[in-house]
């Protein structure tokens, strides 16, 4: 391959929340997406084009990056790490997530650089969580309001 990619998998996930755009494209064979895992597979299914609002998180540029979007109801975070060392982040919602009662599903970095890992799990918007990401590595989460 002459372009050699640094950035996981979970990273490029990340950039369909990070990165807006009212026309969202996504470059690849139909293969790749194909192929995905369920999860992400789901996820890039229900990435909207368009959102109600912007929350910055954390980051430093050069470094990383976090942010919060919100389409309707559910709640979208995507981080990526820009840096050669491995990264954990403390995310702590209360200061921008509506108090409740959450379902928090999240898709990062799995054991290797084109690897995911996923969970979903109950949340409430009071909790704090950490977030892991390989070297230029990254993750994406839905926050959706419980049922």
């Amino acid at each position: 391959n002459k372009y050699t990619r640094r950035t996981t998998v979970a990273h490029e996930l990340a950039l369909s929340v990070l990165f807006e755009s009212g026309w969202l494209h996504f470059a690849d064979k139909a293969e790749s997406y194909l192929t995905l895992p369920a999860v992400p597979k789901d996820f890039l299914k229900h990435v909207p084009v368009a959102w109600d609002d912007t929350r910055f998180i954390a980051g430093e540029p050069g470094q990383f990056a976090i942010f919060a979007r919100r389409h309707g109801d559910t709640w979208y975070l995507a981080g990526i790490n820009g840096q050669s060392q491995p990264r954990e982040e403390r995310i702590k919602p209360d200061s921008w997530l509506p108090a409740g009662r959450y379902e928090l599903t999240r898709i990062g970095d799995g054991q290797d650089m084109r690897s995911f890992a996923s969970e979903t799990q109950g949340f409430e918007a009071s909790q704090e969580f950490t977030v892991k990401m390989l070297p230029y590595g990254g993750f994406a989460a839905t926050l959706k309001m419980a049922k």
